[in-house]
């Protein structure tokens, strides 16, 4: 009777371990949708470098391996992706979540260390010789700057001289990988004991191009004139503000100068000086509608952009737009970023002539741009009395111009009749005032638009 109890009762629990699912990869575990994921930066690029929330979306335990070579990318393109270098196993509880922290090392040389709270995407687990690379630093607990320098190495193409340090064993088997990936022969590592110490900095270079670029070149010197890193080469780029954000790794210490540098074929452009103390320049947001409105006697050829006091050129819309003699209304839409600046303009121009501008309100909000609507009609006009040099307009709710009609020497008394047609992009419920206007721009007649 006993052994038919204990029998029972070993019945009773034997379905409950059952039930809990046995390890999957977090990567299957999403697909299979066990499971959910959060991810964010803890503010570095080497070490505990990755903060994840694990979701269990099951009623029983699961227990997720997060293997050595999981990348993880950023939702910032400025900002370094991640490669797991320590590989966990990780037992979340039935419909609940746990935080974990992950060791990870930066698989983008170039690239900025991400900041605290950024977020990232799950990514591929890495294969080939990264992915045998993130395994052996795993397994044999090699978390160090000079692990970091191979990760780059196989990843990006880096440079092999920088694969050094105290344990010589450890640069040994590191080098082996990197030899097999790079197809660098072994003889050319200098394997040899020495302090290994990786200097990083975040910066950001800001430059304004005044005329179109065909090979722009962005790169990395010390300070006797040599090469550390490429960041782009033979780029083609209209004139106009621009702003890189780069991660500056090298291996001369904190207080090397090392200077980064714009070249236009061989001719440099700009250079800035970094430092460990750099920071990435804040910009403001440029998202506005301008509406110009001017008077040609001639046919021009013109740019359009936006441009600070300084007549400074941020943002290009049009360049070597033909615009006819007479009467125009253009409205232009500008979306980018700016330096802070007491002001900004839209501009068109042609040769030194500006010939309409119109300041823009950065704290006011783009518009809302309708589709489209013409609108005609006919509406009668009654004089008292002569009028000399005036004009004759359609204007909408906020006063902004949306056709001349006539610009007239004379006017005589009486009543009136005019025929009107224009388009708008102003909406079905706008409304529109047919005014009339002397020398000096006061409104002496005014009628609303049916």
């Amino acid at each position: 009777m006993k052994k038919a109890f204990q029998f029972l009762i070993l019945l009773l629990i034997i379905p409950s371990f059952a039930l809990a699912q046995a390890g999957l990869t977090l990567e299957e575990a999403i697909a299979k949708k066990q499971a959910k994921v959060a991810v964010q930066g803890n503010g570095c690029y080497r070490g505990e470098c990755l903060k994840i929330a694990l979701k269990n979306l099951l009623s029983v335990p699961l227990t997720i391996k997060i293997p050595a070579g999981q990348i993880f990318i950023s939702k910032d393109s400025s900002h370094q992706n991640l490669m797991v270098t320590e590989a966990q196993e990780v037992q979340v509880l039935a419909n609940q979540s746990r935080f974990v922290s992950l060791t990870t090392m930066c698989i983008q040389s170039r690239n900025m260390s991400p900041p605290r709270k950024s977020k990232f995407a799950m990514g591929p687990v890495a294969g080939d010789h990264l992915g045998e690379l993130a395994q052996l630093i795993s397994d044999k607990e090699y978390q160090n700057s000079t692990a970091q320098s191979a990760v780059w190495a196989v990843a990006n193409n880096d440079p092999i001289k920088y694969i050094y340090g105290m344990d010589t064993v450890m640069v040994k088997e590191l080098a082996k990988i990197v030899s097999e990936a790079t197809g660098s022969p072994m003889a050319e590592f200098r394997i040899v004991q020495r302090p290994h110490q990786i200097t990083n900095i975040n910066s950001s270079f800001e430059v304004f191009l005044e005329d179109y670029t065909e090979h722009l070149k962005l790169a990395l010197y010390d300070s006797s004139d040599n090469l550390i890193r490429t960041y782009f080469d033979g780029r083609a780029y209209e004139p106009g503000f621009y702003q890189w954000k780069v991660g500056a790794n090298h291996y001369m210490g904190e207080n090397a100068k090392v200077y980064l540098r714009l070249f236009e074929g061989d001719k440099m452009l700009e250079e800035k000086l970094l430092a460990p103390s750099d920071t990435i320049q804040k910009l403001q947001r440029l998202n506005v509608n301008a509406v110009l409105n001017y008077v040609l006697v001639d046919e021009k050829n013109a740019r359009v952009g936006v441009y600070d006091t300084k007549g400074r050129l941020y943002f290009l819309l049009k360049d070597n737009e033909t615009l006819e003699e007479g009467y125009h209304r253009s409205t232009y839409a500008a979306k980018t970023y700016v330096l802070p600046d007491e002001g900004y303009f839209m501009k068109i121009i042609s040769g030194e002539e500006v010939i309409a501008s119109a300041k823009l309100d950065l704290k006011k909000k783009a518009e809302k741009i309708f589709p489209k609507q013409k609108k005609s009609g006919k509406f009668v006009m009654k004089l008292e009395e002569p009028i000399q040099n005036v004009k004759l307009g359609i204007y909408d709710e906020e006063g902004r111009l949306k056709r001349m009609m006539y610009e007239i020497n004379s006017m005589s008394p009486g009543e009136k009749t005019f025929t009107y047609g224009f388009t708008h992009h102003n909406g079905p419920d706008a409304n529109f005032y047919a005014k009339l206007t002397d020398a000096n721009g006061k409104v002496v007649w005014e009628q609303k638009l049916d």
